[in-house]
């Protein structure tokens, strides 16, 4: 009992929360929602849950803040998950029990332990949009700003002729998905084809907004006045809880007869076809991607990486096996032997310079692998005068020091190399790089 209690109270305490900041919203009206994770020690890993899925409703996440909550004397570290909820549609809506993955170590330790939180379903009432207010209209938003574009506007329009217009309307504080589409009004004697509509999200640390852009156009059938009429557009300040409108004024336009008949049915073609294609377009499903690839071309990429990364590693071992075996022929060579035997001609210790110059004369095919074999076959007096110094330096005991001319111990190797035959030139035992 006394080991099951301590470790109990050994363990980091982790609890979570959630809040959201109304309890009831309109449809489209956004609401925060705070996922908040505590500790009684710290984090030793960040925390992001990223986008959570609430059936009914769009949610952004927007950051994480550190935190501190006290709870009966006791001071526990907190991080708050911060999101916005916007539903769309008209009924109650679930935040579903989420589980987060944190790390976090016990108390007195420092390492992170992986523990998993499980936080508690809310419900969140959504209101409908006021009678007054026309569903396929409703927005919610504190700010909307509406601009509009005309083509090259003629001083006259003929029959058969086309007119562009693009409106473009950006909403603060709500995603382009819930901005309704321009509700165009029909015209006598014109008939309009709608462009490709676009729509964009802009995301901060703190706010987002929406944009959605849209075009007409106009052709012009019949001869006489044809008015365009105004457009009107309302949205609703979730703050001061005020409906606001907007108008943008239409446009009168004197259409005139067009002596080539053919420019109508040409025109009404090339319209037809234009909206067909934006249609079959916006139909189609955008392959959903990761990093910007599809799913197909990230799984081509991984697979291409694994391979090269498979003959990578593989290459590796066998470069890394080769040049060990490089060095060690190397290690094992005449040119090795002699190099070590200069590095050591002006020592101070006799005995290193006895053993380095044995092992390089070893190396050497020498009927007696002995100094004096090496003078003989080298035909170098003067290597020859060197070597009975040596020799009465070594049998003379004194080990003060010694220092030998390395250019004559090249020039009388590099003769005595010149002497071998051919065959000799390429063995190992001289050089095998």
């Amino acid at each position: 009992m006394t080991l099951g209690v301590t470790h109990v109270w050994g363990q980091a305490k982790v609890f979570s929360e959630v809040r959201l900041n109304k309890g009831e919203v309109f449809v489209g009206e956004p609401v925060q929602l705070t996922i908040s994770v505590y500790t009684s020690t710290f984090f030793t890993k960040g925390v992001d849950p990223g986008n959570i899925k609430i059936n009914g409703a769009f949610s952004v996440y927007f950051r994480a803040v550190s935190s501190v909550k006290k709870i009966s004397g006791s001071t526990y570290a907190g991080l708050d998950l911060i999101y916005n909820v916007f539903p769309f549609e008209e009924k109650d809506l679930v935040i579903p029990s989420l589980q987060i993955e944190v790390e976090t170590p016990n108390p007195g330790d420092y390492k992170g332990v992986r523990r998993t939180l499980k936080t508690r379903e809310r419900i969140l009432r959504i209101k409908p949009p006021p009678a007054s207010v026309s569903r396929d209209q409703w927005l919610v938003t504190p700010g909307l700003s509406v601009t509009e574009s005309w083509g090259n506007i003629p001083s006259e329009i003929r029959v058969g002729e086309v007119l562009e217009r693009s409106i473009r309307r950006r909403a603060s504080g709500t995603v382009s998905e819930l901005i309704p589409p321009v509700k165009w009004d029909s015209i006598p004697g014109v008939s309009q084809y709608p462009a490709r509509s676009e729509v964009q999200n802009d995301k901060s640390r703190n706010s987002i907004s929406g944009t959605r852009t849209e075009g007409m156009r106009y052709l012009f059938e019949k001869e006489g006045e044809v008015v365009i009429p105004d457009l009107k557009f309302v949205w609703w300040h979730p703050y001061q809880n005020k409906l606001y409108k907007r108008t943008l004024k239409g446009k009168t336009f004197k259409v005139v007869p067009n002596p080539d008949l053919e420019m109508l049915r040409t025109s009404r073609e090339a319209l037809s076809a234009s909206v067909a294609a934006d249609a079959k377009a916006e139909s189609e499903e955008q392959p959903f991607r990761i990093l910007g690839l599809t799913v197909k071309e990230l799984l081509l990429w991984s697979l291409l990486l694994a391979i090269g990364g498979y003959f990578l590693i593989r290459g590796g071992k066998r470069l890394f096996r080769y040049l060990s075996k490089r060095k060690r022929r190397y290690r094992a060579s005449e040119h090795y032997a002699f190099k070590v035997f200069l590095s050591r001609c002006h020592g101070r210790d006799p005995r290193q310079l006895v053993d380095s110059l044995y092992q390089w004369i070893g190396h050497l095919p020498l009927e007696e692998p002995t100094l004096v074999a090496f003078a003989a076959k080298s035909g170098n007096r003067e290597l020859q005068n060197e070597i009975r110094a040596l020799e009465a330096f070594f049998d003379g005991g004194q080990g003060s020091g010694i220092s030998l001319r390395k250019d004559l111990w090249r020039n009388a190797r590099k003769e005595f190399l010149k002497g071998l035959r051919k065959n000799d030139a390429g063995k190992d035992w001289i050089n095998p790089l």
